[in-house]
């Protein structure tokens, strides 16, 4: 289905010419989309990026169908999709779909939400997927507040400085965390998460088997997690790191229920995950190994600051071990194994008498989440240093 075209900006003013002569805009100021539409646009300067760039409180009312924005530069070193820099947003569509700089023709900095201050909320499925070389943000919030229900993001992996999600000075980026919360919604990131100052904060829920993120987690600011059945990947994204960069870290994390619904980890990265407050539930965390040392497990250590309670379960593959094998070599090589895996979690505060997190050490058939268990223990945690 073609759908219905638009080419200049969506400003929230009467002289949005083009929306009135559509009838998407209204008389109460209320842009309505009926059907399937687009708008695509090109900025020639820095201070013209936004296709959606509210001077007003706007309301976009596209329910039930896909608004999709594809902007690009025309001159201009810089483009996003949607900016805002002051005004209330409300979007309410099936599918916001936003497309920035998706043409590869080297613009540095592409944006799909760029929040300078002011609010944007959406409700529906947000789709974005971001170029630029020098800066590639899907949500870029600098001051305010965006709030998303829903949320699939792409950012170019090659660029200097990329992040699914970015936050600072005092901004707030929220995802999923009012919307459906028993089930959940899906949602992908593919970049890192960055709360970059000490006043920013970023909070996503991931409930739903598909959700997943691809990159680290940092910053001076605050990151909160509830993870149940989602993934993470702890990786790489981008080309460069931040000086001083020691590893991802979480502020608050929130875990399965129960383990069959727990939140997943794994662990691609030689420097720490930090956890500075265990709230609850249950969290797989994935190591892979060196098959001809089984006891040289691969990754960082997860370092729990703090638990209020919950289970941090540590599994790896089988490979290179001989799980069901009673010769003394084999089973004492799983034991060390076992060890090994089991001194990747540190819980600090154990040394000052908390006790309110279990720790386990699994070997699997494979590095699955679906995968059947061949050995599970118990960790103890040492009185003195707090590692398994």
């Amino acid at each position: 289905v073609d759908p219905q075209e638009f080419t200049t900006r969506l400003l929230g003013t009467a002289a949005d010419q083009e929306y009135i002569d559509a009838n998407v805009r209204q008389a109460d100021g209320t842009y309505r989309f009926t059907k399937y539409s687009a708008i695509t646009y090109n900025n020639a300067t820095a201070e013209e990026a936004g296709a959606i760039h509210p001077l007003a409180d706007v309301k976009v009312d596209a329910s039930g169908h896909a608004l999709e924005i594809i902007t690009n530069v025309d001159g201009a070193d810089q483009t996003a999709a949607v900016r805002n820099s002051g005004k209330n947003l409300e979007i309410k569509a099936g599918t916001l779909r936003l497309q920035a700089n998706p043409e590869e023709n080297y613009t540095l900095y592409a944006w799909g939400i760029r929040n300078e201050s002011g609010t944007t909320s959406v409700s529906g499925m947000t789709e974005i997927e971001v170029d630029g070389t020098k800066e590639s943000k899907a949500v870029h919030v600098s001051g305010g507040t965006v709030t998303l229900a829903r949320l699939h993001a792409k950012t170019n992996a090659d660029a200097e400085d990329s992040a699914a999600l970015y936050a600072q000075n005092d901004g707030h980026i929220s995802v999923d965390m009012r919307y459906n919360a028993v089930d959940g919604n899906e949602v992908k990131l593919d970049g890192n998460i960055v709360a970059k100052d000490a006043a920013s904060q970023v909070d996503v829920n991931m409930r739903s088997e598909t959700s997943c993120i691809k990159g680290f987690i940092y910053g001076d600011g605050e990151v909160n997690l509830s993870f149940e059945n989602g993934v993470w990947y702890n990786e790489k994204r981008g080309a460069t790191l931040p000086t001083g960069f020691m590893g991802s870290c979480v502020s608050n994390w929130y875990g399965g229920n129960i383990m069959e619904q727990a939140g997943v980890i794994f662990q691609r990265d030689d420097r720490n995950i930090t956890i500075n407050q265990y709230v609850y539930g249950d969290t797989k965390v994935f190591y892979a190994h060196d098959p001809a040392v089984p006891t040289n497990i691969k990754g960082g250590d997860i370092v729990v600051k703090n638990a209020f309670g919950g289970t941090v379960r540590l599994i790896t593959d089988n490979t290179g071990l001989n799980t069901e094998s009673t010769k003394a070599a084999d089973v004492n090589l799983v034991n060390e194994t076992l060890n090994a895996l089991a001194n990747k979690l540190y819980y600090t505060t154990y040394t000052k008498d908390e006790s309110n997190l279990v720790g386990q050490v699994q070997i699997a058939e494979g590095l699955t989440t679906t995968a059947a268990s061949k050995r599970l223990e118990n960790i103890t945690f040492d009185e003195a240093t707090g590692r398994g």
